[in-house]
């Protein structure tokens, strides 16, 4: 019984944590917004996609590639297994975070070609893409 007790209180407080990691990131407070995820993990809150996705991409813009490699290699290999995802949401999400791969890759032999035209945008959530916006589709509005 106190196990069950401290999942929830494990989950209310990380989900506060995630807010409050995704609410320093919008008013790119990226070192505050990082600080936030790092102490989910340190109450052991596991890492999810969108963990992945948001730490690689505050890696990232940062300039700290290895660390941004791989929570985006992380979140790459997490969204194949997923099954909460629709396929065009797993299609979207590996989209954007082999952008930033691309896109830090100095070699071509790391590159991966996206193909855009598989990820139907009028699909995606708006909060889906508020978070994560793939702004190298084509077909991207702001």
């Amino acid at each position: 019984m106190f196990k069950f007790f401290k999942k929830i209180r494990v989950a209310i407080k990380g989900a506060k944590l995630w807010v409050a990691a995704l609410d320093y990131s919008r008013g790119r407070d990226y070192e505050k917004a990082k600080e936030k995820l790092i102490d989910m993990e340190k109450i052991g809150v596991h890492p999810n996609i969108e963990y992945c996705l948001l730490r690689g991409f505050i890696e990232y813009i940062s300039g700290c590639k290895q660390e941004a490699s791989k929570f985006l290699e992380l979140s790459i290999g997490k969204i194949s297994t997923v099954t909460r995802l629709s396929d065009n949401e797993k299609k979207y999400l590996n989209a954007y975070a082999q952008s930033m791969l691309n896109e830090m890759n100095t070699s071509q032999e790391n590159y991966k070609t996206i193909v855009f035209d598989n990820i139907k945008l009028p699909d995606i959530s708006n909060d889906l893409k508020g978070k994560f916006p793939l702004i190298d589709h084509p077909n991207w509005k702001v």
